[in-house]
């Protein structure tokens, strides 16, 4: 991160206004990766400024998706959706193929979060398909992960965990350990929802070694709220209790939308 914010001080001090704006998005990029999502949604305000003030559509494109990831991780889904929806007319314009198929697979998210199972179901097989014609793996395991969660929430378990089985091993293939993180949690949430306490519990501990390795403050939470429900389920109240505190007071320091669930979990406790 300082190497990107050292590189966006040269950009201002050149005067070179296309270099502002993209390492404005880099650092925005970086901020997230540490879960500080407020602090990218700031830097994204800037950067689509940049690129509207420049005429740079493609630029202003990829910064309302990436703002539109950022609203959607602190639980405004509605501006979310609002965002991509602009990004992926905009990419559609444009005929840039790739964007379009990655602004889908984040609308699918900010449709999962809004409730809209369904539809994000429908948007992400969609999503999928579009990158494997294009051929890109990273985007497909993007798709699985999110359609994986999609499916869950619509209570297909025998299709999420077909399409997180597949989303993980793409992702140990391409060596992607932030999306085999969050397939992990994702895949442990649905063994717990189809009765094997253990095979989740092993998927949560997996994630967590995986999320303290990259130094994902949000994974570390996801990770320590399934292995909590997991205790809950073997009847450790204790634990599972204890578990849930420690991943909400992580959940609610960054401002995540996923701090509302566990609360939830919590409140049933009491």
């Amino acid at each position: 991160m300082p190497v990107i914010a050292q590189a966006l001080d040269g950009y201002r001090a050149l005067g070179d206004r296309p270099g502002e704006a993209g390492a404005l998005v880099e650092l925005a990029i970086a901020r997230g990766m540490t879960s500080d999502f407020r602090g990218a949604q700031e830097l994204l305000g800037q950067a689509l400024d940049g690129y509207r003030a420049l005429g740079d559509r493609s630029g202003e494109a990829y910064a309302l998706r990436i703002l539109g990831i950022a609203r959607g991780r602190v639980g405004d889904f509605t501006g979310a959706r609002e965002l991509l929806t602009e990004a992926l007319t905009l990419y559609r314009a444009l005929g840039e193929r790739l964007g379009e198929a990655l602004t889908r697979n984040d609308l699918g998210r900010a449709a999962t979060g809004s409730g809209d199972h369904p539809e994000a179901v429908r948007i992400l097989r969609a999503a999928l398909d579009s990158h494997r014609r294009l051929d890109h793996r990273v985007g497909q395991a993007t798709a699985l992960l999110y359609l994986g969660g999609a499916l869950r929430r619509a209570g297909d378990l025998a299709g999420a965990a077909a399409a997180l089985r597949e989303g993980l091993a793409l992702s140990r293939e391409i060596r992607n350990r932030s999306g085999e993180t969050m397939v992990l949690n994702e895949l442990g949430a649905v063994r717990l929802l189809s009765g094997d306490v253990e095979g989740a519990l092993a998927a949560h501990r997996a994630a967590l070694a995986l999320a303290d390795q990259i130094v994902s403050p949000f994974d570390r939470a996801l990770s320590v709220a399934g292995s909590g429900r997991c205790a809950l389920a073997r009847g450790h109240r204790r634990e599972g209790t204890a578990q849930l505190r420690t991943a909400l007071g992580i959940l609610r320091g960054i401002d995540a939308a996923e701090a509302a669930e566990v609360a939830a979990d919590l409140a049933a406790l009491s």
